[in-house]
């Protein structure tokens, strides 16, 4: 009787450490889109900001910037 205990309990402790791994490997993910996605964020609002700002009136700088990129 006591080695399907210490099956079962080999068994429940696999299975716990599966799940847990699975868990680590989701919150990894999870992280990963949250840190992408605040970059994107971020690069987006530096791209606005600075479209308007060449696009603010100052001709000098709008026509910089179209030499620059075309």
């Amino acid at each position: 009787m006591g080695t399907t205990k210490r099956e079962r309990q080999k068994a429940n402790r696999e299975v716990k450490r599966v799940a847990e791994a699975k868990a680590a490997r989701i919150a990894a993910v999870k992280k990963n889109i949250i840190r992408m996605t605040k970059w994107a964020i971020a690069i987006a609002v530096v791209i606005a900001i600075y479209s308007w700002w060449a696009n603010s009136g100052n001709d000098s700088v709008a026509a910089l910037v179209a030499i620059h990129v075309g």
